[in-house]
């Protein structure tokens, strides 16, 4: 498979032009800033000449901010450390208040390390919101950096601007495209950041709290693989049965035996838990948690499937029943 990070790299001017109406230089304006660079201080003059530089056209994306940049910031010593990026970012943040600004700024002075943070790189991404635009922007570096390792681009800025031109490049380079649709690494990476965006943005909660966070995520997640694999979802299914059935004896007081796999145990727990009075008043009865129970083994078990149908019949009772006892 051709290296289609470096295609869209390749690219990249000719989707400046295409986007905002002129061949953008972005090496030019790194020159412009090579003084930055090397004293590590940055001055209201080094942003105000990546904002006036004709070699871009900066206005159009962000607001000038030069002039209220005030007195000059030191940048912190040695950035290979993160520790120390991090603390550039939060320096300039502090002072900006925007934090694509600071990413545009970053990456002109130290290229190697910082890329433009943007809609349609993040959207590609699927990156996922965290709760603070400094800690939002350090996760889209480190991204960038493991792609940059896995691409043999060695600048993270690169890899910034290849991603940007492939996201707005895609009817122009179908073939490229197909390309990075198919490209195992890179739809992982997508997909474990979609996932971590079910939970790595949650402030810390207490254990139940997570374990019904978790539950209602995974039901949320098999849903949503019910169009693209029914069987894949009524696994997920089952295994939400279990975790359901867990809580519920954990509210309840019902001892769990001693292997919760074991079918026995499970259908003498469900016996205990139908003799609850809270089961009743979620209009349930014991026969209805067998029957979960029953479907359940049919989804974790290959001898008869479910089909598609029932599958979303399951997903759809768990997530009732799941709803009716949270709010209980």
């Amino acid at each position: 498979m051709i290296n289609w990070m470096h295609e869209f790299l390749n690219e990249f001017p000719g989707a400046t032009e295409r986007i905002s109406g002129m061949r953008q230089n972005h090496e030019a304006v790194e020159t412009l800033v090579s003084g930055a660079r090397h004293s590590g201080e940055i001055t209201p003059e080094t942003l105000h000449v990546i904002e006036d530089s004709d070699e871009w056209n900066y206005p159009i994306w962000w607001p000038l901010l030069s002039k209220d940049f005030g007195n000059p910031i030191k940048l912190p010593g040695d950035l290979v450390e993160m520790k120390n990026r991090q603390r550039a970012i939060e320096v300039l943040f502090d002072r900006l208040h925007h934090i694509e600004v600071v990413s545009v700024l970053l990456r002109f002075i130290l290229p190697e390390y910082f890329g433009i943070i943007s809609p349609p790189v993040t959207f590609l991404l699927n990156l996922p919101h965290v709760q603070d635009h400094v800690s939002y922007y350090m996760n889209y570096l480190r991204i960038l950096q493991l792609l940059g390792d896995h691409y043999s681009l060695p600048r993270i800025a690169d890899v910034d601007m290849a991603l940007w031109s492939a996201a707005h490049s895609q009817k122009e380079f179908p073939g490229i495209a197909e390309n990075m649709y198919q490209d195992e690494y890179f739809q992982e990476m997508r997909l474990r950041n979609v996932f971590e965006a079910f939970g790595g943005s949650h402030s810390p909660a207490p254990e139940g709290d997570i374990e019904k966070r978790r539950l209602i995520q995974h039901l949320l997640i098999a849903r949503a693989f019910l169009s693209y694999d029914h069987v894949l979802a009524a696994l997920i299914c089952g295994r939400s049965c279990e975790s359901l059935i867990d809580l519920m004896c954990i509210r309840w007081g019902i001892p769990r035996g001693v292997s919760k796999a074991y079918e026995g145990e499970i259908r003498n727990r469900l016996r205990k838990m139908g003799q609850q009075q809270e089961l009743k008043e979620l209009g349930l009865s014991q026969g209805d948690l067998n029957s979960l129970w029953d479907w359940r083994n049919r989804a974790v078990h290959p001898e008869n499937r479910m089909s598609r149908k029932e599958a979303s019949e399951y997903a759809g009772r768990l997530s009732e029943l799941c709803r009716r006892f949270f709010s209980a």
